[in-house]
């Protein structure tokens, strides 16, 4: 097993000219999973806020027993996929996107049938299909080997490679199943139930091998991972606003949004409908949700609308302390732009630093005081049709600017929004000590009602490909007229 970058501790070790008969390999990867998997472990007890949560007092009981698991895979490990498969089992267990790992490494080589698939409304549908027989794309894929795909898609990922229990991992997640990053033996799918205009045949599967830097890249569509989104207000031919929105995490264009829409407020309002498009976003300042919101629908809407949480919370451990001060000095790195985020960040650390309870208890920044609500709903100065476009890459902040625009009169459309947990704002990348990978982990608690961290269904569902612009702009038309 070949890997396209290792550390050089690595490549002497599998370099190394063996006594004979022994795997030189068969140790390192053990030792490597160990490292790994206890440098996590250690991490989460210092810095993630579930372990002083007051609310979910199982937290570390819960951990602790994944932790023994992915201990006793480490322990096995003689691969580079035993030891992904130690790593990424313990990241999965805490079922959480704020918690993840990004890998240096893959191995160089995968196998694949010749189709990956999408998930498209309840189902899923072939994508990417290059010389598979039997299957085209946009073809259903209903049940592989005698199982219904979703079954068979949870056996092969769930607390692996995605967290099943979540409608828009399931969505998201899907063309890792067509993926194997085991070149020998048996193909983990034989055959599969393939749907061409209504009518199913059983069509056998040939898997070949195929260099991972060619395919894995081309999957962005299907992980809801639209590169290069801009941030930006336009019109359509029909007169629609259309504002794109493809991250709320660089300030800079978000302000020139915001003076734009100012600037063309007149014309803003007077469009037939407007579209939020925020397909893609992974979030950032979900703040920026009310402050479009004022210039479409007026101050006093979005005044009298609840508050979304009702506190942020962190740990004053030392390690949580150091990682807040980390952040706050990333974002003065960037520069002017994000001088304002900085200064949040540097009061956050300061103020749960002097926490005089210390890590003994969670350190709440601020309690927002009730804001009395009008006797009378406030008129909205928009009413005409607003769609909120979202996709399944739409996560984090993204998820509480959506719902913000939703309460204001938004429409949701589209396709199911990612999922939260209240273990908000994330720290990282750390670097894991065998150099193959980083990892990132939530830093605070965001306390949210479980109906406004997402994963509910749109209202409106599009089922087609989510980076069809064309085709799904259209279709948001059609609902105007």
């Amino acid at each position: 097993m070949f890997v396209e970058r290792f550390t050089a501790s690595l490549i002497a070790l599998l370099l190394a000219t063996p006594a004979a008969g022994a795997d030189p390999t068969a140790d390192a990867w053990a030792s490597l999973a160990r490292a790994d998997v206890e440098a996590i472990h250690r991490d989460v007890l210092g810095i993630h806020p579930g372990v002083r949560d007051p609310q979910n007092p199982a937290f570390v009981a819960t951990m602790e027993g994944h932790y023994r698991t992915a201990q006793a895979r480490a322990a096995a490990a003689h691969s580079y996929l035993d030891w992904r498969d130690a790593v990424n089992g313990f990241i999965q267990s805490f079922r959480d996107g704020h918690t993840f790992v990004r890998y240096d490494a893959i191995p160089a080589n995968l196998r694949w049938p010749g189709f990956l698939i999408d998930g498209r409304g309840t189902g899923y549908v072939a994508a990417l299909v290059e010389g598979a027989p039997g299957v085209a794309n946009g073809d259903e894929v209903t049940a592989c080997d005698g199982q219904p795909i979703a079954e068979v898609l949870k056996t092969r990922l769930d607390a692996r490679e995605a967290d099943w229990s979540k409608a828009p991992e399931r969505v998201r997640q899907a063309w890792r199943g067509f993926i194997d990053y085991r070149v020998d033996g048996p193909p983990p799918i034989k055959a599969c139930t393939i749907v061409h205009d209504g009518k199913p045949s059983e069509v056998t599967l040939k898997w070949r091998t195929t260099p991972a830097s060619t395919l894995v890249p081309r999957t962005s569509p299907l992980q809801r991972v639209i590169p290069g989104r801009p941030v930006a207000l336009d019109y359509r031919p029909d007169g629609a606003a259309l504002i794109r929105i493809g991250s709320f995490g660089d300030e800079v264009p978000l302000k020139a949004l915001a003076d734009a829409m100012t600037a063309g407020q007149a014309k803003l309002r007077a469009a037939p409908y407007v579209i939020f498009d925020l397909r893609g976003n992974r979030g950032g300042n979900s703040t920026w949700g009310g402050t479009y919101g004022r210039i479409l629908f007026g101050d006093a809407v979005v005044d009298a609308l609840d508050e979304p949480s009702t506190g942020k919370y962190f740990r004053a451990s030392p390690q949580a302390v150091a990682r807040l001060r980390l952040i706050a000095q990333e974002f003065t790195d960037d520069g002017p732009g994000m001088a304002e985020v900085a200064a949040y960040w540097t009061k956050i650390a300061d103020r749960v630093a002097a926490s005089p309870d210390g890590d003994t208890k969670l350190f709440t920044d601020y309690v927002n005081p009730p804001v009395p609500k009008p006797k009378v709903p406030p008129v909205p100065a928009y009413r005409r049709p607003i769609y909120i476009l979202t996709d399944a890459g739409c996560f984090s902040s993204c998820i509480v600017a959506a719902n913000t625009l939703i309460k204001l009169g938004g429409i949701n459309v589209g396709e199911v929004m990612g999922e939260n947990e209240e273990y908000g704002e994330i720290t990282g990348p750390i670097a894991l000590p065998s150099g193959l990978g980083r990892y990132w982990l939530p830093i605070s608690i965001i306390r949210q009602r479980r109906e406004d961290l997402g994963g509910t269904p749109v209202k409106r569902a599009w089922n087609g490909a989510m980076d069809d612009d064309a085709g799904v702009y259209g279709w948001i038309a059609g609902l105007a007229r």
